[in-house]
This record gives C-alpha cells, sequence and structure tokens, in this order.
C-alpha cells in the first residue's frame, strides 16, 4: 500500500482497495453530516476522518454501524475530544437512525501508532475529508 503524506500510510482516497465507497444510503447522509458538523466545530484542527470497519469494506449490513477515526492535529487530549465529538455523533445517528461510532485520534499517531485498531483502520480505511 501507499504511504501518501496526504491520505495518511495504507489510506486510501474514496476506497479500501477496491478505489470506491461502497453504494451510498442512509449511512452515508449521516456521514456527510458528522463530516460536516467536525469541520464546523474544529476547523483547521480537523486533519482528516477516516471511514473503515465493514463500511469501507463494503460488507455492511442494513444495520451496520459507522465506524469512524476522527483525526486531529498533533496535540488531541483523547478523553477530551471523545466528550466533544460523542453528543454530535448521538444526535446525528438519531437523526438518521444509524450508528456512528467515532474515535478521535492525534495525527502521529494514526500514522505512526501499533494499536491493532490503528493499523487495521490504516490498511482498510478510507479517507472522506
Amino acid at each position: 500500500m501507499s504511504h501518501s503524506p496526504a491520505n495518511g500510510p495504507g489510506v486510501q482516497p474514496g476506497g479500501a482497495g477496491s478505489g470506491h465507497l461502497p453504494e451510498a444510503g442512509a449511512w452515508r447522509a449521516a456521514l456527510d453530516s458528522f463530516v460536516a458538523e467536525l469541520q464546523t466545530v474544529y476547523g483547521a484542527r480537523l486533519d482528516h476522518v477516516v471511514l473503515y470497519g465493514s463500511q469501507a469494506r463494503g460488507e455492511a449490513a442494513a444495520d451496520s454501524d459507522i465506524d469512524t477515526l476522527v483525526v486531529l492535529v498533533s496535540g488531541c487530549d483523547f478523553w477530551r475530544e471523545f466528550y466533544r465529538i460523542g453528543p454530535i455523533a448521538s444526535r446525528i445517528s438519531l437523526e438518521h437512525d444509524v450508528v456512528i461510532s467515532a474515535i478521535p485520534v492525534d495525527h502521529d499517531e494514526f500514522r505512526n501508532g501499533e494499536a491493532p485498531l490503528l493499523v487495521n483502520a490504516r490498511r482498510e480505511g478510507t479517507r472522506v475529508v
């Protein structure tokens, strides 16, 4: 896999190895709303958002959740950002009848971290913004 500075290591723009995102549905509208709100809240602090899991792999069922990593510029305090993002994800989940899972992560940790979640997200993830 390529390691592009713009995308982070292994994160392919537009798809997890397939070159495109899975077909859109209610989950895509929810993801778009979530990303738009994150951009408003974080501005330049939002580095990018990565979709990973079954939605990114194109294996999602109708009731699958939307797994995201919210990659913030260096200096991210996990718990502060988790509690900041949680209400946004919850409200949009309720509005769209989906479940958004959102985990904040520092840009450097995303690029270099060895936690299985991060390795998996880099391997299969799709950068959505």
